[in-house]
C-alpha cells in the first residue's frame, strides 16, 4: 500500500509541475534601446551592432534629422541590424513616427529597407510623417529566425538653405515564439504521458500483488 501510495505522489507531483508551466510560461528579457541614453544608432546598417531581440516587443527609440548647409543636405539617419533567435519569429513592426516642435521647413517623408543577413534588399517602404502604429513590412512577414536588419534609406521634404527638421520615433518589434499555438498541445500531451505511465505502473503493482 506504501508504494502505492508513493506512485500517487510522484503522479501528482507530475501534473503539478505540468500545470505550473501551462499557468506561468518563461517570459524572455526584450530590448530596450534609445538613443538618449545608448547611444546613437548606426546610419548604416552594416555599421550596426546586431541586437539579439527575444520574445516580446522589443523597441528601438530616437531621432532622425533632415538639414540642408553649406549647400549640402545633411541627413542624420539611423539604421539597425537584429537576430531573431531559434524557435521564434518576427510577427510585426510597428512605427510611430512623428516631428518635433522645433527647426523650419518640410520634412515629410523618411523610408526604410528591410534587409537579409547580407545586407540585400527584401522589401522597401516609404513611410509619411506622422505615422501612428503604422505596420511595415507588414506583406513580408512573419519572418523565421536570423539575421535581418533596417536601413534608413530616404529623408523627403523641401528645406531652404539653413533649414532643419527633426523626428521623432519608436519602433516596436514584436518577436513571438514559432509554434505558440502548439505549447498547450505539447504540455496536454506530456500530461497525458504522466497518466499512462502512473496508470501501467499500478496495474503492474497490482499484478505482483495477486
Amino acid at each position: 500500500m506504501a508504494n502505492i501510495r508513493g506512485i500517487y505522489r510522484h503522479w501528482f507531483y507530475a501534473i503539478l509541475v505540468a500545470g505550473m508551466l501551462l499557468s506561468n510560461p518563461a517570459r524572455a528579457a526584450v530590448i530596450s534601446y534609445n538613443e538618449a541614453s545608448n547611444g546613437d544608432l548606426s546610419q548604416s546598417s552594416q555599421d550596426s551592432p546586431v541586437f539579439d531581440l527575444d520574445i516580446g516587443t522589443n523597441t528601438f527609440t530616437g531621432e532622425i534629422t533632415f538639414s540642408f548647409s553649406n549647400d549640402f543636405v545633411l541627413p542624420d539617419l539611423d539604421s539597425f541590424a537584429f537576430n531573431i533567435p531559434a524557435s521564434t519569429r518576427l510577427e510585426s513592426i510597428l512605427l510611430n513616427i512623428s516631428l518635433l516642435p522645433v527647426g523650419s521647413g518640410i520634412f515629410s517623408t523618411t523610408g526604410y529597407d528591410l534587409q537579409n543577413s547580407s545586407f540585400n534588399l527584401i522589401a522597401s517602404e516609404s513611410i509619411p510623417i506622422p505615422s501612428a502604429n503604422l505596420n511595415l513590412f507588414a506583406s513580408n512577414l512573419p519572418l523565421g529566425s536570423g539575421q535581418f536588419a533596417l536601413q534608413n534609406s530616404l529623408l523627403g521634404g523641401f528645406l531652404e538653405l539653413g533649414e532643419s527638421r527633426t523626428a521623432g520615433y519608436t519602433f516596436s518589434v514584436n518577436v513571438v515564439a514559432a509554434t505558440p499555438v502548439t505549447e498547450p498541445s505539447f504540455m496536454l500531451s506530456t500530461l497525458t504521458s504522466s497518466v499512462l505511465v502512473g496508470s501501467l505502473l499500478l496495474k503492474r503493482k497490482q499484478k505482483t500483488e495477486s
